[in-house]
């Protein structure tokens, strides 16, 4: 299965993670999927949207100890590999989460 086929070419979906591979998924969807709305959830308190993001009214950060609620709201859940799967337990629904 690709991500194309994974994720829908409208809507909203959020990646979980901003490290490498988390800017590098946001890079890639603007690019290859323009009318998503992508939500980037970090733990990271003293994160902050690069420039590049910040007048995009089709990108949003959600950071700090609040990163890991409203989950379930998703249908696509893009996880880093440094998020332990433990920690979404009960709070992703019906998400797919990749």
């Amino acid at each position: 299965m690709t991500i194309q086929q994974l994720i829908p070419t409208e809507g909203e979906i959020c990646i979980l993670g901003y490290g490498r591979e988390g800017r590098a998924m946001l890079e890639y969807l603007r690019k290859h999927l323009p009318l998503l709305r992508i939500q980037v959830n970090d733990g990271n308190p003293d994160l902050k949207a690069e420039e590049k993001w910040e007048n995009d009214p089709r990108v949003r950060f959600v950071c700090g100890e609040k990163y890991l609620e409203d989950l379930h709201r998703f249908p696509v859940i893009i996880k880093s590999p440094g998020i332990p799967h433990h920690l979404l337990q009960g709070k992703t629904g019906e998400a797919r989460v990749v």
